[in-house]
């Protein structure tokens, strides 16, 4: 079990540095931007940058960085309702205000600036594979939920059939 998981887990970042990512970057074109941009091509990602945030994302995106800052705030994307790729949030500072932002936007990882190398890669893996995670539960739930609906109707209608033929 334990050689599955590292095999699992080992095959998840040679593939997401092999597979050369389409990254979205919703970010001011400032220092930050332009070097967050500029790691994420030394890791082998294609990246699109766009400011500010688009009204649809382009389809074949991987995943989508988002710079959260005090003026963005509660801002609504509509792409959100469209099942996106997974997303990063960019905060130039944690506080309660700034966290709430990201988790109600739905974010799979953040970092802050300034930006630097240490951490981007392991925050992508992460967030990819967090994201895959949630979408194998979520795909479980609707077959469980379906499941369950096909069970009730099938006690739906062994209990009509009990009652016409007067069996118990």
């Amino acid at each position: 079990m334990v050689n599955e998981y590292k095999r699992r887990v080992g095959s998840l970042t040679r593939s997401t540095l092999a597979k050369g990512l389409r990254v979205v970057l919703f970010s001011p074109k400032d220092v930050d931007g332009l070097t967050l941009s500029d790691h994420l091509r030394r890791i082998g990602c294609t990246v699109e940058a766009y400011w500010p945030p688009l009204p649809e994302i382009p389809e074949d995106a991987d995943l989508i960085f988002l710079a959260v800052t005090p003026e963005a705030q509660e801002i609504e994307y509509p792409w959100l309702a469209r099942n996106p790729p997974p997303i990063i949030s960019i905060v130039t500072f944690e506080n309660p205000t700034m966290i709430d932002e990201a988790l109600r936007i739905g974010v799979m990882g953040i970092i802050t600036t300034p930006i630097r190398p240490s951490g981007l890669l392991s925050t992508v893996v992460m967030a990819l594979s967090h994201a895959k995670r949630y979408a194998e539960k979520a795909s479980r739930i609707v077959r469980l939920e379906e499941k369950i609906t096909h069970l009730r109707q099938l006690g739906e209608a062994k209990n009509i059939l009990m009652k016409m033929h007067s069996v118990s």
